[in-house]
């Protein structure tokens, strides 16, 4: 998928110098990306701070450091190689926010023919936590990246259900601006949240 982005992003480019769809512009280039922070199950257990380490990586980092910085982990085992015709592949990056994943060790790799990081146990995952300060860390994610994004995606409840969308929504968007803020010198969050 990285290989193929970036020869995707080459060949927009190389075709649309001009303004191809009438806007004014040449085409920008991004993607969007469902972002998970991971936590450990416990905090004590140096396995479980390793494993969310490694889930962390392997879900949100490679893809990503791949298509924007060109480090390549073909084999996902932590140690990319940097490939120029790769990096600076994207203009900017869409964030779809959901959830926090919990991180529980396995004593072995789950997956070892896929990758020796694979030391979490998959069927321990608790999706689904509502945790709004995520975006914030999704976000802040993506400005070390140096490129614009935009929160593309957030999941939330039925709005005919018991009441709680209002309170999710507030939630999520108090993070947002608090991210927002953090990169705008001349900003106030006043809102509070969870």
């Amino acid at each position: 998928m990285i290989e193929g982005h970036a020869r995707m992003y080459d060949a927009i480019k190389a075709f649309d110098t001009v303004d191809a769809d009438g806007d004014g512009r040449a085409a920008e280039v991004g993607l969007v990306y469902a972002m998970a922070p991971v936590k450990p199950k416990d905090p004590g257990n140096p396995l479980d701070v390793r494993a969310a380490k490694n889930l962390f990586y392997l879900y949100d980092s490679v893809f990503l450091n791949g298509v924007i910085k060109g480090d390549l982990d073909a084999d996902l085992t932590g140690h990319p190689v940097h490939r120029d015709d790769l990096a600076g592949r994207i203009d900017w990056l869409g964030i779809n926010y959901y959830t926090r994943s919990p991180s529980k060790a396995s004593p072995t790799p789950a997956f070892p023919t896929l990758s020796p990081l694979t030391t979490f146990n998959p069927f321990t995952f608790q999706l689904w936590e509502d945790y709004p300060r995520g975006i914030y860390e999704m976000a802040m994610l993506a400005k070390d990246y140096g490129v614009p994004s935009f929160v593309t995606e957030n999941g939330t409840t039925d709005p005919n259900d018991d009441g709680t969308t209002p309170s999710y929504l507030v939630r999520h968007l108090t993070w947002l601006e608090r991210a927002r803020c953090a990169t705008a010198p001349r900003c106030a969050a006043t809102s509070t949240g969870r």
